[in-house]
């Protein structure tokens, strides 16, 4: 029975090792794998870590951890969580950064775990990692220009029913309100009654709810009911699970650009006017030369005089001779 039993208990630590030796071994095989002695020296490092580290195992085996760390990162709060954790032998997750081989800096989402022997006392460190150097960097990237953006352009946020779910400052400077005035309050309180009643209006949003990009001029109101112009995209915005589920707007005030505009075509329009009237009258004007011409063509006949070409210029002179004669 007794014996029975230990061979049972035996076979449960075997499944358990053969589970943990598979665990280890896929997550061996995944990433990058550090190994550190007691006092935080390198004992062994992957192939992953070499090939994405850009090291050689030879390079690294006996170094202090310390070695391979910016310097200017050696004072940050993180970094020092996890020079505790090793002199005080303790489990910790979190951020690491290390120098690549070829002097570059890698952002390292690590697991620092230490191994106990059978005394209890620590044996070694594993330091399992995935490199998030790329992510980060984009990330980064995406944060800078989404500030700049917001530093530059005139930005508001809407749900897929139109009401409003945060505004910055340029925004919020454009149309003359603050933030608490249109939070929660739906989009057409930008747009004149009629304007927001309109059919085309409710096929905007409609092409907003399927996801589709909008970029126009939009002749919109402020708080006190003047007109502004904006140039402005609609940006469909999806989830981490490719879902809709709000729109962001970019806008440029153009108010002014666009009052200058009217203004030249409105002064054309005046200019084409005058020029209409100029040509009528000079129309009318020619009519009345060319009947003179006839009446003096025909008072020469009537006294027997040769009919001479007269010219339009000399149609006054003529005029007055006839009538001394």
């Amino acid at each position: 029975m007794f014996h029975n039993k230990l061979k049972k208990e035996l076979q449960r630590l075997r499944d358990d090792l053969l589970s943990v030796s598979q665990i280890k071994t896929s997550l061996d095989n995944e990433m990058l794998v550090l190994q550190l002695d007691p006092q935080g020296r390198i004992e062994a490092v992957n192939g992953n870590f070499e090939r994405d580290m850009h090291y050689r195992a030879e390079q690294l085996v006996g170094r202090p951890l310390e070695d391979i760390v910016p310097p200017h990162v050696k004072t940050l709060e993180f970094h020092q969580r996890m020079s505790r954790a090793i002199r005080n032998g303790e489990h910790y997750h979190g951020a690491f950064r290390l120098l690549r081989g070829d002097g570059e800096e890698a952002w390292l989402r690590s697991i620092l775990q230490p191994v106990l022997d059978a005394t209890g006392r620590i044996k070694c460190f594993t330091i399992h990692s995935s490199d998030l150097t790329r992510t980060i960097k984009t990330s980064r990237e995406h944060e800078s220009l989404i500030k700049a953006l917001q530093r530059s352009t005139a930005v508001i946020e809407f749900n897929l029913d139109g009401e409003v779910l945060t505004a910055n400052e340029r925004f919020l400077e454009a149309t003359g309100y603050t933030l608490e005035q249109i939070r929660g309050k739906h989009h057409r309180i930008f747009c004149e009654p009629e304007q927001a009643r309109s059919s085309d209006y409710q096929a905007f949003w409609e092409k907003l709810r399927r996801g589709e990009y909008i970029a126009d001029r939009f002749e919109r109101v402020d708080s006190r009911g003047r007109t502004i112009w904006l140039e402005a995209s609609y940006n469909p915005i999806f989830d981490a699970h490719d879902v809709l589920y709000k729109v962001v707007k970019f806008a440029t005030v153009i108010t002014d650009q666009v009052n200058r505009e009217q203004a030249v075509a409105q002064a054309a329009d005046i200019a084409y006017s005058t020029s209409l009237d100029t040509d009528a009258s000079a129309n009318k004007a020619t009519g009345v030369m060319s009947q003179s011409v006839e009446v003096m063509r025909g008072l020469e006949i009537g006294r027997g005089m040769a009919v001479q070409p007269i010219k339009a210029g000399a149609i006054s002179e003529t005029v007055l001779g006839l009538c001394r004669g």
